[in-house]
């Protein structure tokens, strides 16, 4: 039997009400409420049929459509992906099934106006309120129109009721009760076996999530914690000990920083373990619901990246040594140049033509000097600070525009001299190189008063902007080769490079994205 019904299920039922096992239940009952509705529509119209004589035409109908109501109701679950359209079509081919059947047998009446209050009930509690208020509609519709027909004279319904006789109206209502009966615990039975099954599967899903839970928390590298709306920590994982040394429950209900002293809100700060050692954190922050959805909390992830610091460190001091070491070899041997550069220079004056050679030589030395300056300073870690990279912007500009014409102006917004934004390795350098580029040639071509080097920090971006009041470098063929170098220096950096001109002036901005990493919300500081 069970095999049969599952292959009757398989056949009747849309698939898509197959794959959710709540609509899926409710389309079971509904299937099999139709073919119940079959056989007691059947063998109901087989008897009006056989015990009365010159029957209507519409209501022959009305036998024959109820009849086959159950297969119609079959056919629109296995072609309709929604139940409650179903349901509720099927509901309303009743309702005018029995407006024809009252209408025989007594309008007003008759006993069959019960069912409209069923369908009606069935409409409210199976299918929702819209669908209920619909179909209480129509049955006050139903009656009213019973009531008019009466009282204008246009049908006797108390006429047709008393021909009828007692047995027929006694029959009509312990076919309606049983089968109401039937019909309710049919559904009610149905419904309590699907929210059991629906139990068994949240309980098996719960406890498999649990595991899941459990197991990616227990054995993270990372600790995982949750935070209340205050900053308090209501869960952490078990890395917490391996990572700080600390028991989870040691944990439970402070902050973060009490308990550690780490600085949050930074891209990665240094705590103290339980053993006194300090840690370098790496941490980001996530709100979410919390486990009722009434509120929002925090998921956070902190990550130990002590031995990356460590390595940074040694890279970082390294870079500062050969930065060093190649400024001062550099210094000297070009400082000897320049020395015995002078020496011949002194003792060749009756010379013209050497002397000539050897002041291209000390040019040339000095030129190489300004050069190595900037390759020097890339080398070096700080180079890759944003507030370094402006403030070394900001001092070329200062040296080169003090003998020219020009107002060199500064600005920056959003932006701290105190704030450490470390960007990727050598970006720097090609920074440098743009707007060297830009202002060289900007001094050279654009014909301009002012010049205006800005800095502006947003969120998530920085933008660095020189802005002239002339016809700016873009008029010149040979500044447009200095564009096309810039452009492909910013491209290297993953940088936007912007340039707007008219009237007013030129203005060349380069676009890019810090850093990103979470901050915490100012309740954990």
């Amino acid at each position: 039997m069970k095999e049969f019904t599952q292959k009757l299920d398989h056949f009747f039922i849309h698939p898509k009400l197959r794959n959710n096992i709540e609509e899926y239940g409710r389309a079971r009952i509904l299937l099999y409420a139709m073919v119940m509705t079959t056989l007691f529509s059947a063998s109901y119209s087989t008897y009006y049929e056989l015990t009365h004589e010159n029957i209507h035409v519409v209501k022959h109908i009305a036998n024959i459509v109820g009849a086959f109501t159950g297969l119609i109701g079959m056919v629109m679950l296995k072609f309709i992906s929604k139940f409650k359209v179903t349901f509720f079509s099927m509901l309303v081919l009743a309702d005018i099934l029995v407006f024809t059947s009252t209408f025989f047998s007594g309008g007003i009446y008759s006993v069959d106006l019960l069912w409209m209050v069923i369908i009606t009930m069935i409409g409210f509690l199976f299918v929702g309120n819209k669908s209920g208020i619909v179909l209480l509609f129509i049955a006050l519709i139903y009656f009213a129109v019973f009531f008019a027909m009466e009282n204008m004279g246009i049908h006797n319904f108390a006429k047709d009721s008393k021909d009828l006789g007692v047995g027929y109206k006694l029959y009509n209502l312990v076919f309606l009760v049983g089968l109401a009966s039937f019909m309710t615990y049919f559904f009610v039975s149905g419904a309590g076996k699907i929210k059991k099954e629906l139990d068994e599967l949240k309980e098996r899903q719960v406890k498999s999530l649990d595991y899941k839970y459990r197991h990616i928390t227990e054995n993270a590298n990372e600790i995982i914690a949750l935070h209340n709306n205050k900053g308090e920590v209501t869960f952490i994982s078990a890395a917490l000990k391996t990572i700080l040394g600390y028991e989870p429950e040691e944990m439970l209900g402070n902050k973060y920083a009490l308990l550690l002293g780490g600085q949050f809100g930074n891209k990665e700060f240094v705590c103290t373990a339980k053993d006194g050692k300090e840690v370098w954190l790496e941490i980001s922050y996530n709100p979410i619901k919390d486990e009722i959805g009434s509120g929002e909390v925090f998921i956070s992830m902190a990550r130990d990246i002590s031995a990356k610091v460590l390595e940074n460190q040694k890279i970082t001091l390294l870079r500062k040594q050969i930065a060093n070491d190649f400024h001062d070899e550099m210094g000297n041997k070009l400082a000897a140049i320049t020395l015995n550069s002078n020496i011949l220079s002194i003792k060749t004056k009756d010379n013209p033509e050497v002397k000539e050679l050897i002041q291209k030589i000390e040019n040339t030395s000095k030129s190489l000097y300004q050069h190595s300056r900037d390759f020097i300073w890339s080398i070096d870690a700080k180079s890759d600070e944003l507030r370094e990279i402006f403030s070394y912007l900001r001092d070329f500009g200062d040296d080169f525009f003090h003998s020219l014409p020009v107002n060199f102006l500064v600005e920056s917004k959003g932006f701290s001299e105190q704030e450490k934004i470390i960007l990727p390795m050598y970006c720097g350098r090609h920074i440098i190189l743009i707007f060297k580029e830009v202002l060289t040639n900007t001094a050279k071509h654009a014909q301009c008063k002012n010049i205006v080097l800005s800095m502006t920090i947003e969120k998530n971006n920085f933008e660095i902007t020189v802005k002239d009041d002339g016809k700016g470098i873009s008029a010149d063929a040979k500044a447009g080769k200095g564009l096309n170098s810039i452009r492909e220096r910013a491209k290297n950096i993953h940088c936007d490079l912007k340039i707007d001109s008219d009237a007013a002036g030129t203005k060349i901005s380069l676009r890019g994205e810090l850093p990103k990493m979470g901050e915490a919300p100012s309740v954990y500081q």
